[in-house]
């Protein structure tokens, strides 16, 4: 039998066991809604400023750095036909860069740097869908521009290319 002495060490060490039990079960539930909202205000932070519409204007935010209407008029069909008449997005522009988080009305492609090299102009632009693809399209400089030597991929027969 237990004295008084052994009672209260017993009682003692199931009140210590149960707070222990309930600190461990407060301290989960804590870590799992800080896990939780994080995740959310993380993804909302990384999809609000090129990917989801955002409230503000486009015409309040930064001028871009990269745009196609800087582009020479040649240049810029000659870039809009290699995907059949697509737009693209300024570089600080709203564009749906995934096929998951849609928005028909936003450009799936969108112009990361457009340079003047020699005689040349590079454009550089992602292109949204199950994953993000960059390409790179070289055309030359002159009156009915071509893609040339650098681009990510030149159509020919035995390689096809999706721009």
């Amino acid at each position: 039998m237990l004295g008084g002495n052994g009672v209260h060490r017993v009682l003692s060490n199931q009140i210590a066991s149960l707070k222990w039990w309930r600190i461990s079960l407060w301290a989960f539930a804590a870590i799992a809604v800080i896990s939780i909202v994080g995740g959310i205000y993380l993804h909302r932070l990384g999809t609000s400023a090129d990917q989801s519409p955002h409230p503000l204007n486009q015409e309040t935010l930064d001028p871009p750095v990269a745009s196609t209407r800087y582009l020479p008029t040649e240049i810029q069909l000659a870039l809009a036909s290699l995907c059949n008449g697509c737009d693209f997005a300024d570089s600080n522009g709203l564009w749906s860069s995934t096929d998951v988080i849609t928005d028909e009305t936003l450009p799936r492609r969108r112009v990361t740097k457009t340079q003047m090299q020699g005689d040349n102009w590079v454009i550089e632009y992602e292109y949204g869908g199950i994953a993000t693809f960059r390409h790179t399209a070289v055309f030359s400089g002159t009156a009915t521009p071509r893609l040339v030597e650098g681009s990510s991929c030149i159509p020919e027969p035995e390689r096809p290319c999706k721009w």
